[in-house]
């Protein structure tokens, strides 16, 4: 499970580019499970509504957990390595799943300023 499931978090603050975001994920299971994380880009406010930002997932490391088991994952996201222009966001939604079930999510936004 996405740690914060269930809730509603905000979180804003300063971040360096490319813009880091933690969180841990956790097998809320009674089995050893592989967690698979999916990130996508669902939104975009630019002039060029076709840009994607260059994201990418660092997984638990390993991605077998144990029952109760909790290990910090990583989203990365880069505005650098587009043409984005100062101003633009990105909304990209991280999903979590474990045995072909989805246990939790999070969505992040990101500004380049």
């Amino acid at each position: 499970m996405i740690i914060n499931k269930d809730q509603e978090n905000t979180h804003v603050g300063p971040t360096s580019s490319p813009a880091k975001v933690a969180l841990l994920v956790g097998n809320p299971t009674k089995y050893p499970d592989y967690v698979h994380l999916e990130l996508r880009q669902i939104r975009a406010t630019s002039e060029q509504t076709d840009l994607l930002w260059a994201s990418w997932i660092r997984q638990p490391d390993p991605q077998l957990l144990s029952p109760g088991e909790k290990r910090e994952a990583w989203v990365i996201i880069d505005p650098g390595k587009a043409n984005i222009r100062p101003g633009d966001e990105a909304e990209f939604a991280l999903t979590g799943s474990m045995g072909g079930k989805v246990i939790g999510g999070v969505n992040c936004i990101i500004m380049k300023k």
